[in-house]
């Protein structure tokens, strides 16, 4: 089942009856349950079922840093750290009520619409005056909603000291620790849920022409299983000659106290001084 246009609902909590509901316009496509206007009447639906559903995201992200420095003239020092994380979410159903807008709003219906005060200001709130609002036109309801999670966190840090004795021949050694820590988490809903909501947005078109609007299907990147992000793995972050800084702040948010950094001045020079605690 194809879900490319579909957010995600914020939190697998809110049931049909809920402030997700179709026809109600938001100013924040992340933010579906505050809506700023609700339909005076419940807009007609089409209700499409399928049965065993099953999907799953993986990813993965990684961070490096380096430091190199020189003290002594002789002796250099490259320290690396980094972190890597892999998350593997898959999500289950006995069955999936697909509800949608029999039709699709047209651009006459969107200029109506936007003619509501609270739609109108929210629309001027935009910097040039332009910005979008958003309809809810489909919502996903999950029947026996399953929920597994994993995800393992790996830090890995290193070390490479080089000394040279003469100008042709030199010395080095390599350092390094890693530690892989894991979570896992299993549920499942004892009611119908939310899975996921769709959203057609409302614009006008240009600045130049404040009178014509559009309403057109919202597909972000977000959206689950678009292409941008079906299964796809985030490209890995290097930041090559990092400071001491750049790399105490990659362990602070990190949580690892298994690195400490610290500095001292011989002569004029600072050297940078990295302790790491066994794992």
């Amino acid at each position: 089942m194809a879900l490319k246009t579909y957010l995600l609902a914020p939190n697998f909590t809110f049931e049909p009856d809920g402030p997700i509901r179709i026809g109600r316009i938001i100013a924040n496509p992340f933010h579906p349950t505050k809506p700023i206007h609700i339909p005076s009447e419940k807009p007609l639906t089409a209700t499409h079922t399928d049965f065993e559903n099953s999907f799953s995201r993986e990813k993965n992200s990684s961070t490096h840093a380096s430091i190199w420095t020189q003290f002594l003239q002789t002796t250099s020092l490259n320290v690396g750290a980094g972190i890597s994380a892999d998350a593997l979410t898959r999500y289950t159903m006995d069955s999936m009520e697909t509800i949608r807008l029999k039709e699709d709003p047209t651009d006459k219906e969107a200029s109506e619409l936007i003619k509501d005060p609270a739609i109108q200001a929210a629309i001027n709130a935009g910097i040039t005056g332009t910005a979008p609002v958003f309809m809810i036109t489909g919502i996903k309801i999950a029947k026996g909603f399953r929920l597994h999670a994993q995800i393992a966190k790996t830090r890995n840090a290193n070390v490479d000291v080089s000394t040279v004795i003469t100008e042709e021949i030199g010395v080095g050694t390599r350092l390094g620790t890693s530690r892989v820590t894991s979570t896992e988490e299993s549920s499942r809903s004892g009611s119908d849920i939310i899975f996921a909501y769709q959203l057609h947005i409302i614009t006008r078109k240009g600045w130049w022409n404040r009178k014509k609007v559009s309403a057109d299907i919202y597909a972000p990147s977000a959206a689950f299983l678009n292409k941008d992000s079906d299964g796809a793995r985030e490209e890995e972050v290097e930041v090559g000659g990092a400071t001491q800084e750049e790399l105490a702040a990659v362990v602070e948010e990190n949580e690892d106290d298994s690195l400490k950094i610290l500095t001292a001045r011989d002569g004029e020079e600072d050297c940078v001084c990295i302790a790491f605690r066994e794992l």
